[in-house]
């Protein structure tokens, strides 16, 4: 199997992995099952199978960039039938109303503690006024942070869910497409940001030459993925990286090598490069915490309706966010993100 991609009768000689604990309602079922091989979504080349996910799909590591990419190719149509009500499938969340009061009350404080924005808005000159376009903005987690920091912020995402989220319950413009397929006039943005995105297009390679596109001289493109590295470090361990057996939806995992072939493939300098933190563990407790509103959201519409009840929600709200958020820079220790900083020519 050296040098190729197995077909799927080969896939019995590798090592299968298990879902992680919790994970186990978020695996897909692909069907129909992928057969066409797929190489390197980054640089082209192949390497040789290393392992099974535990949705059945094969992952190997590119012999060039180091990459690991799930290698049989999904279909465009596959993924965006997977895509559709994303938050309330795979991630169990639930996008309301008191979520969204959540993001923006918390944003300044969540801004403040998290250090991949921190070190972004430092590289960046500061971040009020910077013109950023936020790819793959999820339900607006970053995106109201980057909102609350000064920035003029504009998101764009593939879930139809999160979309309609972020733009009517946060006030943020976003739109539900692709890069590839967004109009944007070059040289337009300062930033471009991809908070735990590139691990997801079938071809991420030609998401970043658009995103170089998009930035000015001198700009900054600016990716926070799981770490390959990571997962190289463990292969035949005994405790198998958690990245290769928890979101399915995620198509390749960046290596170190991975970073510095992209930033020669399009002229840009490495600014920043980084191992950092733990798996963060909301989506493996979201179901359980998703029932548990249920149980009460009777009580809550109830108490709404007692002078004084609802500001105190918020306020205690408000302050479980300032919590969390001095939390957060304590979770850095690890190395299962990859988070790089690239400057445009």
């Amino acid at each position: 199997m050296s040098g190729s991609t197995p077909l799927r009768s080969d896939l019995q000689e590798l090592p299968r992995l298990s879902a992680l604990p919790g994970t186990e309602h978020a695996l897909p079922a692909w069907d129909p099952f992928p057969i066409a091989l797929r190489d390197c979504p980054c640089c082209g080349g192949r390497g040789a199978a290393v392992l099974v996910r535990p949705d059945g799909l094969p992952v190997a590591q590119c012999s060039g960039c180091r990459c690991f990419y799930v290698a049989l190719m999904l279909t465009d149509e596959l993924l965006d039938r997977y895509y559709r009500g994303y938050w309330g499938n795979a991630k169990t969340r639930l996008l309301t109303e008191e979520l969204a009061r959540y993001l923006v009350s918390s944003a300044p404080a969540r801004a403040a503690a998290d250090h991949t924005l921190r070190k972004i808005g430092t590289l960046a000159g500061g971040w009020p006024g910077k013109r950023v376009l936020d790819v793959g903005c999820g339900f607006g987690e970053k995106t109201s942070m980057m909102r609350a920091l000064g920035a003029a912020v504009r998101g764009i995402d593939v879930a139809a869910d999160a979309v309609a989220f972020v733009s009517r319950h946060l006030g943020v413009d976003a739109s539900r497409t692709t890069l590839e397929r967004d109009p944007g006039p070059p040289a337009a943005c300062d930033v471009v940001t991809m908070f735990e995105f590139v691990e997801h297009p079938l071809h991420p390679l030609a998401t970043i030459e658009e995103a170089v596109r998009r930035l000015r001289p001198g700009g900054l493109l600016a990716f926070v993925t799981p770490n390959g590295t990571a997962g190289e470090r463990r292969l035949g361990s005994r405790e198998s990286w958690e990245g290769f057996r928890a979101e399915m939806e995620h198509l390749q995992y960046f290596h170190v090598e991975t970073v510095a072939f992209i930033a020669r493939r399009f002229g840009c300098r490495i600014l920043h490069l980084e191992q950092y933190g733990v798996r963060a563990p909301e989506d493996e407790t979201a179901a359980a915490s998703n029932a548990l509103r249920g149980r009460f959201s009777r009580l809550r519409l109830l108490a709404k309706f007692v002078p004084g009840v609802r500001a105190a929600v918020y306020a205690l709200r408000a302050a479980q966010g300032r919590r969390r958020a001095a939390i957060l820079p304590h979770r850095e220790d690890g190395d299962y993100h990859l988070f790089a900083v690239l400057q445009v020519p």
